[in-house]
């Protein structure tokens, strides 16, 4: 076993594999340091489309919560002011049913459920 082994490091010496690899290193290295260049204006760019996308969420989010408020405020003049809930009931059913239908046809549309931060 012992004359493999020094069989193997006369080959490797012979061939000069360990300054093979320092070469090979060195140029790998080189390699990553250009992508890292390359990288840096890649970057500048994913977060300003994260900021953007941020605040367009954010923006869908208080206006989603502006309408059901509205929508909130509305029914509720209606059941105790103009109508009786008599009147109102069906109108809140369909109301609660089209905005499921509007969440459903969301999802079959995107294929994403949407989920809160």
């Amino acid at each position: 076993m012992t004359n493999v082994r020094q069989l193997v490091n006369k080959l490797y010496a012979a061939l000069h594999v360990d300054e093979h690899q320092v070469a090979r290193e060195r140029d790998i290295m080189q390699e990553i340091e250009e992508i890292r260049t390359q990288l840096i204006p890649l970057e500048k760019q994913r977060s300003k489309l994260v900021a953007a996308a941020e605040r367009r969420a954010t923006v869908l989010m208080y206006a989603g919560l502006g309408y059901m408020a509205l929508q909130f405020g509305f029914l509720a003049r209606l059941t105790w002011w103009e109508y009786s809930w008599d009147i109102m009931e069906p109108v809140t059913y369909f109301v609660t049913y089209g905005t499921a239908m509007a969440c459903y046809a969301y999802y079959v549309l995107t294929k994403h459920v949407r989920s809160g931060p």
